[in-house]
């Protein structure tokens, strides 16, 4: 009789001291104020990168701004792991955030694989694709969100870094059929591959540390990645020409794990909303700043830029149907259907 009346009283003293044993630990009851927290913050992107500075400045105002309750832990240059370990660390609650592209969690989310749909942004200005991302204009971000939240992640904020995928090659590329025969290096990504393959090149999955060799001995004609990859890694030295088949946007996201993000208490959630806010758009124009920046050197250093015809991008734009039906039937026509009709809504 004694003991269970002191387990009642202990009881009694969690309750009223404003405790949840929900998600297996304690937490303290939402008072509206705001108590210490640090999150850790991983990603691929080298130290002295324009993402890397901007994240360390928006850390930094964020901890002075609240006194040092609210402070981030920032692991640049993947200290944490590769994108998929940090992307499972987050997932496990490991890891508080993690910022890079989406496409290393597409073994996590499927439908992750919608963002990758070649041509499908052409045409339409940044403000539009990113009032798509934020959820601002139609239901894509909504059911996109669903997607992450049923995967365990919780998608903080979702915007495009302003620079595609081109193709560098020493082939000048004009009409369609020009692509014929042209062995590309892409990643083993089989979107990619299948949709270089439908234009009538080779696709050839090399790994990318083995790229230089590969272009410089012939074993590839061509590879595709943003203007920067090319300038920063040497191809200039063995490719003539870059054409501006802005075929894959590359997007950037900060996500964090939906039980590290349940667990915040409401005026931490505000915090991390105004560090998300602050630091996704100066981001995303610094990546056209360096697209600009690293155009303008691919020029000085000898490669010519040949933006493709209106014709030449119509054409293009109806080979990708047969590798967007491919994703379609991965990640369902419902958030395909979804992606356009958003798209055509900001358009207006």
């Amino acid at each position: 009789m004694k003991a269970k009346k002191i387990v009642l009283i202990l009881v009694l003293a969690i309750a009223v001291a404003g405790y949840s044993f929900a998600g297996g630990q304690g937490e303290a009851a939402d008072d509206g104020t705001l108590k210490p927290i640090t999150l850790s913050i991983g990603y691929a992107s080298a130290e002295g990168m324009s993402g890397d500075l901007i994240i360390k400045e928006e850390a930094a105002k964020i901890a002075e701004e609240t006194e040092g309750k609210f402070k981030f832990d920032i692991y640049p240059a993947a200290q944490l792991g590769g994108d998929r370990e940090m992307a499972e660390s987050v997932q496990l609650g490991d890891q508080g955030i993690l910022f890079g592209a989406p496409s290393p969690l597409i073994s996590f989310i499927p439908e992750v694989a919608i963002l990758d749909m070649p041509m499908a942004f052409a045409g339409y200005t940044w403000d539009e694709i990113d009032s798509v991302m934020s959820g601002e204009v139609g239901d894509f971000r909504e059911k996109l969100d669903a997607a992450y939240e049923k995967a365990g992640f919780k998608l903080l904020s979702l915007f495009s870094s302003r620079m595609y995928r081109v193709m560098s090659t020493n082939k000048k590329i004009e009409k369609i059929e020009d692509f014929q025969g042209i062995r590309i290096r892409t990643m083993e990504n089989k979107y990619h591959m299948n949709f270089w393959n439908s234009l009538g090149a080779s696709a050839t999955p090399i790994n990318f540390a083995e790229l230089y060799l590969a272009l410089q001995q012939g074993l590839v004609d061509a590879q595709e990645n943003p203007i920067l990859v090319c300038v920063l890694n040497g191809f200039h030295e063995q490719q003539d020409y870059v054409i501006k088949t802005d075929h894959v946007l590359f997007f950037a996201e900060l996500v964090t794990g939906l039980d590290t993000y349940n667990s915040l208490s409401t005026a931490q959630r505000e915090v991390l909303d105004t560090f998300i806010d602050r630091a996704s758009p100066r981001i995303a124009e610094s990546g056209e700043v360096d697209d600009v920046m690293f155009t303008k050197q691919a020029i000085e250093k000898g490669m010519e830029i040949i933006q493709p015809s209106d014709k030449l991008i119509s054409d293009m734009k109806k080979v990708a149907e047969g590798t967007s039906d491919m994703i379609a039937e991965a990640v369902g026509a419902d958030l395909v259907d979804s992606l356009f009709d958003s798209l055509a809504k900001a358009k207006k």
